[in-house]
């Protein structure tokens, strides 16, 4: 089983593949150990995750540089834009015709930021901003009003929030009923119960286990803090707020999932 799941990587590293984020056709990278040791010894990854999660933030599209999860969530946004739009979205810039959608990046999605920058409907914001052109926003309070977007994105971002819960009930709240939140976290899928390393107490925070960063330097920068290491109990978190889900797994790597979340009925 090992050896035929080795082979039909390797032959698909060879085949060139279109990315849905500049539309180009090449060769995906090789996948490099971009996680730092830190992070696999405070995760407590064996090896196969640790492969899984190089891959999925290692590999990239050889012309634009979006890694594997950009790719995976570029994907959802061009299916969601499809079905909102009611025609086919090949790749961002086509967004740029016809009926506008009101897009919030919320954080740098990098590998994707750059396609979306040019549209007459993104919103861009990045949380701690004091760059006065691009402006902060908080996910346990959002400045936008009610049902006044269409999509928002977050990308590997919820695990560095205290209540997770709570921000996805603000993103909701922003939607339009036909609204979608697309978004990628870190999710150990092996491990039943999700972790929680961090928690907010009387405005304070309180740290559980010891505090762990993301980043993609050894030792990362401490300035994403994370609050929660997701286990597959996520999926009944999520539906618990109310929401409709729909989860997007890869077939190959159970570490490239693509949440795809509505406001409730």
């Amino acid at each position: 089983m090992a050896a035929r799941s080795l082979l039909r990587r390797v032959r698909e590293s060879l085949s060139p593949t279109r990315c849905p984020v500049c539309g180009r056709r090449g060769r995906p990278t090789p996948a490099r150990a971009v996680l730092p040791q830190v992070l696999v010894r405070d995760w407590g990854l064996d090896r196969r995750w640790q492969e899984l999660m190089n891959e999925r933030e290692g590999r990239a599209c050889p012309h634009c540089h979006a890694p594997l999860r950009v790719q995976a969530l570029t994907r959802a946004l061009l299916g969601e834009a499809g079905r909102m739009l009611k025609r086919r979205v090949g790749q961002p810039r086509d967004l740029a015709k016809g009926p506008r959608l009101a897009i919030a990046e919320i954080n740098r999605i990098g590998g994707l930021h750059e396609a979306l920058a040019p549209l007459p409907g993104h919103i861009y914001s990045e949380y701690g901003s004091l760059d006065p052109a691009v402006p902060s926003e908080d996910l346990l309070a959002l400045s936008y009003a009610d049902a006044s977007l269409d999509l928002v994105l977050t990308s590997d971002t919820l695990e560095h929030v205290p209540d997770f819960e709570r921000a996805l009930s603000e993103i909701h709240r922003v939607l339009r009923p036909d609204g979608a939140h697309l978004f990628t976290i870190p999710v150990i899928w092996d491990r039943p119960r999700t972790r929680v390393r961090a928690r907010m107490h009387d405005g304070e925070i309180e740290h559980l286990l010891p505090p762990s960063y993301h980043g993609i330097s050894d030792p990362p920068p401490p300035t994403c803090l994370v609050f929660h290491e997701f286990g597959a109990d996520v999926v009944e978190r999520i539906e618990a707020t109310g929401c409709r889900l729909r989860l997007i797994h890869d077939d190959r790597n159970p570490a490239l999932a693509v949440f795809v979340t509505q406001p409730p009925l």
